[in-house]
Protein backbone atom coordinates (compact mmCIF):
# COMPACT_ATOMS: atom_id res chain seq x y z
CA UNK A 1 0.00 0.00 0.00
CA UNK A 2 1.14 3.30 -1.13
CA UNK A 3 1.05 6.71 0.55
CA UNK A 4 -2.14 6.95 3.62
CA UNK A 5 -3.13 10.44 3.58
CA UNK A 6 -7.13 10.14 3.52
CA UNK A 7 -7.99 8.21 6.73
CA UNK A 8 -11.32 7.99 7.76
CA UNK A 9 -12.44 6.64 11.19
CA UNK A 10 -16.40 5.41 11.90
CA UNK A 11 -17.76 4.63 14.67
CA UNK A 12 -21.20 4.80 16.92
CA UNK A 13 -22.10 8.17 18.72
CA UNK A 14 -20.76 7.10 22.09
CA UNK A 15 -19.18 8.90 24.45
CA UNK A 16 -15.92 8.01 24.66
CA UNK A 17 -15.11 5.06 22.45
CA UNK A 18 -15.38 7.33 19.33
CA UNK A 19 -14.05 10.29 21.31
CA UNK A 20 -10.91 9.08 21.83
CA UNK A 21 -10.04 6.81 19.05
CA UNK A 22 -12.03 8.54 16.19
CA UNK A 23 -12.35 12.36 16.84
CA UNK A 24 -9.12 12.60 18.63
CA UNK A 25 -7.23 10.68 16.64
CA UNK A 26 -8.19 12.02 13.05
CA UNK A 27 -7.54 15.35 14.75
CA UNK A 28 -3.70 14.85 14.38
CA UNK A 29 -3.74 14.77 10.60
CA UNK A 30 -5.60 17.45 8.18
CA UNK A 31 -7.23 14.76 6.10
CA UNK A 32 -8.05 12.74 8.49
CA UNK A 33 -11.69 12.52 9.74
CA UNK A 34 -14.24 11.01 12.04
CA UNK A 35 -17.57 10.24 11.14
CA UNK A 36 -20.49 8.76 12.66
CA UNK A 37 -22.08 6.75 9.41
CA UNK A 38 -20.92 5.13 6.81
CA UNK A 39 -19.63 7.03 3.69
CA UNK A 40 -21.40 6.42 0.65
CA UNK A 41 -17.86 6.97 -1.55
CA UNK A 42 -15.35 5.01 0.35
CA UNK A 43 -12.86 5.00 -2.73
CA UNK A 44 -12.38 8.96 -1.27
CA UNK A 45 -10.30 7.18 1.38
CA UNK A 46 -7.20 5.63 1.57
CA UNK A 47 -8.12 3.65 4.73
CA UNK A 48 -10.71 3.47 6.95
CA UNK A 49 -10.85 2.72 10.44
CA UNK A 50 -14.19 1.36 11.80
CA UNK A 51 -13.73 1.68 16.04
CA UNK A 52 -15.31 -0.95 17.90
CA UNK A 53 -18.55 -2.53 15.61
CA UNK A 54 -17.86 -1.85 12.42
CA UNK A 55 -21.98 -0.84 10.53
CA UNK A 56 -23.44 -3.09 8.67
CA UNK A 57 -23.10 -1.54 5.43
CA UNK A 58 -19.23 -0.98 5.81
CA UNK A 59 -17.32 -3.90 4.97
CA UNK A 60 -19.31 -4.89 1.57
CA UNK A 61 -18.63 -1.23 0.07
CA UNK A 62 -15.04 -1.27 1.39
CA UNK A 63 -14.60 -4.26 -0.26
CA UNK A 64 -16.07 -3.18 -3.73
CA UNK A 65 -14.20 -0.01 -3.52
CA UNK A 66 -11.17 -1.86 -2.93
CA UNK A 67 -10.56 0.55 0.01
CA UNK A 68 -8.78 -1.56 3.73
CA UNK A 69 -10.71 -1.11 6.36
CA UNK A 70 -8.76 -1.65 9.65
CA UNK A 71 -11.35 -3.11 12.47
CA UNK A 72 -10.19 -1.40 16.10
CA UNK A 73 -12.35 -3.98 18.12
CA UNK A 74 -10.73 -3.17 21.11
CA UNK A 75 -13.24 -4.50 23.83
CA UNK A 76 -16.14 -4.03 20.84
CA UNK A 77 -18.93 -6.78 22.75
CA UNK A 78 -20.62 -6.95 25.60
CA UNK A 79 -18.09 -7.24 28.80
CA UNK A 80 -17.98 -9.32 31.17
CA UNK A 81 -20.59 -11.56 29.85
CA UNK A 82 -18.78 -12.44 26.08
CA UNK A 83 -15.83 -14.15 25.94
CA UNK A 84 -12.76 -13.06 23.51
CA UNK A 85 -13.21 -16.14 21.60
CA UNK A 86 -16.77 -16.08 21.20
CA UNK A 87 -16.70 -12.53 19.86
CA UNK A 88 -13.70 -12.31 17.33
CA UNK A 89 -15.29 -15.71 16.22
CA UNK A 90 -18.40 -13.55 15.09
CA UNK A 91 -16.14 -11.04 14.04
CA UNK A 92 -14.38 -13.46 11.48
CA UNK A 93 -17.76 -14.45 10.36
CA UNK A 94 -18.88 -11.13 9.56
CA UNK A 95 -15.67 -10.37 7.34
CA UNK A 96 -16.33 -13.54 5.50
CA UNK A 97 -19.66 -12.63 3.88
Amino acid sequence: MGDVTRVCFIGRQRKGTIDIRGHQVASWCPTWECRHETPRDPARYDIIVAVKKPPEDLLPLCRAAGVPCVLDVVDGWQQPVRNTREALEELASRMAQ
